[in-house]
């Protein structure tokens, strides 16, 4: 799970950014959460994990990808949006998913 905010020597920080190569060949993530004030995730993030087949974003904004964020997910992977985000949001986030290297077989649902 990304969080949203994250805590340090007392301090609280948001948690809005995932940067490149974060996760790249994570062989073991099989689902991930995306907290509500994450807005980028950085080039090959998720590249090559190729167990992930569960992704759900809190947020009701679609946040931006880099180029391969996605490259090598489970080809059905399921994506949970929040109820509240609207169509417009949901067919960006459709459209930045697929051109960050996720197939055409991802299958996206409102929670």
């Amino acid at each position: 799970m990304i969080p949203k905010i994250v805590e340090k020597d007392g301090y609280q920080f948001r948690v809005t950014e995932i940067k490149k190569q974060a996760c790249k060949g994570g062989k073991n993530i099989r689902s991930v959460v995306i907290g509500e004030n994450v807005t980028k995730i950085g080039a090959s993030a998720f590249l090559n994990c190729t167990r992930l087949k569960k992704i759900t974003f809190q947020s009701k904004k679609a946040p931006k990808f880099g180029k391969k964020a996605w490259k090598g997910i489970v080809k059905k992977c399921k994506i949970t949006v929040p109820k509240q985000m609207t169509a417009k949001q949901l067919r960006k986030l459709k459209k930045a998913v697929k051109k960050a290297g996720a197939g055409s077989k991802v299958t996206y649902k409102k929670k």
